[in-house]
């Protein structure tokens, strides 16, 4: 009997485990030169889902533009939505990295990814992370909000802002509008952090699987 993907990758599974744990990011996904999910973890534990059952959004395009040759070892962040919340997605294509025993294979590249999902308990706890209003996320702007897109997406962060008098909300609220953008850098940042460690294991799984095959 063939093993299941998830026994195939259990040394990168025990890493996005651990990983999940110290940076609570919601999943990771290889998929392939052929658009094949050959990889996938949720919330810590080997999934067998493709990808796009999982994410919903411009996934293709999100992976035609992670392996963009102006990228090159760098990554794509977007915003996307898992199970009709906004999720944050870092993108890359897996190299070898420093590794020369690592032979590259032909064809399109395979492409990695984190997912943080932004679920109204994360909004709440970065919320109160950042000394934020408590940011709620929806398609359209909320009547009686402040509302800015997230990364550039149709998805709106919502905040009340607080209701002092008219002089003291003028300086306020530019401090809170730059705490929001400071949010979005701060993600971004963090699952690129993750991305950066995880691909030279992705790397490693995938010679190991071209020996195999």
């Amino acid at each position: 009997m063939q093993p299941t993907r998830p026994h195939r990758c259990a040394t990168p599974g025990r890493s996005s485990t651990r990983s999940y744990a110290l940076y609570g990011y919601n999943g990771v996904w290889v998929v392939d030169g052929a658009g094949r999910t050959v990889y996938g973890v949720v919330d810590g534990k080997p999934s067998a889902t493709a990808l796009t059952d999982w994410l919903q959004g411009d996934v293709e395009g999100l992976v035609a533009q992670a392996r963009s040759p102006a990228l090159a070892d760098g990554s794509v962040v977007r915003a996307l939505e898992v199970a009709g919340m906004p999720a944050i997605v870092a993108a890359a294509t897996i190299t070898p990295g420093w590794d020369p025993s690592i032979r590259v294979r032909p064809g399109p590249a395979s492409v990695m990814m984190f997912v943080t999902v932004l679920d109204p308990d994360r909004l709440a706890q970065l919320s109160v992370n950042y000394g934020l209003p408590l940011l709620t996320a929806s398609r359209q702007p909320l009547a009686g909000h402040e509302s800015m897109p997230l990364l550039e997406s149709a998805i709106q962060l919502n905040w009340q802002p607080p209701r002092p008098g008219r002089d003291l909300l003028r300086q306020t609220l530019p401090l809170f509008v730059a705490s929001v953008l400071l949010l979005a850098v701060v993600l971004y940042l963090l699952l690129r952090h993750v991305l950066a460690a995880g691909r030279q294991i992705a790397a490693q799984l995938q010679e190991l699987r071209a020996g195999q095959a």
